[in-house]
């Protein structure tokens, strides 16, 4: 999705054509019966930032950089804000929502929005490592611990 397309003249539907692809990829990360991993390689703006709420694991960049920018095209973060308000407090969803401005790497781990920051330069080693203690639990009781109830 492309938030340039809010702040174009085009019709309606064209606006909003689309939306329910957010929802519909939620719930399957939310059924695959998997862990899923997050990765912030770069910022992670709009839908992306929903969809980092929506997680079990989320490694970041320290130059990451996280944002509801939409409030800046004219459209209010709805679907964003149910999955926010789960795992940020009210009133720093509702000033990263309203008023569209990124947190750094740092300020969403303090929020727990991300699991782990890790410098830049040794981004790759430490999401390997991540990766690797993930890999070898058992597939079958990580699985069981994340049926839903």
């Amino acid at each position: 999705m492309d938030l340039k397309a809010f702040a174009s003249d085009v019709p309606p539907i064209v606006k909003y054509l689309g939306l329910d692809r957010f929802l519909r990829l939620l719930r399957l990360l939310r059924h695959l019966g998997k862990p899923v991993m997050r990765v912030a390689n770069g910022d992670v703006y709009a839908g992306a930032f929903g969809i980092i709420h929506g997680r079990d694991l989320v490694i970041a960049k320290e130059s990451a950089r996280f944002a509801c920018p939409e409030i800046n095209v004219g459209v209010f973060p709805l679907m964003v804000s149910a999955i926010m308000f789960r795992s940020v407090p009210r009133l720093k969803g509702n000033e990263v929502m309203t008023l569209g401005q990124a947190i750094t790497a740092r300020e969403a781990l303090e929020l727990g929005v991300v699991n782990w920051v890790v410098l830049d330069a040794s981004f790759q080693v430490e999401l390997a490592v991540v990766v690797r203690k993930l890999v070898d639990k058992s597939p079958l009781w990580v699985q069981l611990g994340k049926m839903p109830l």
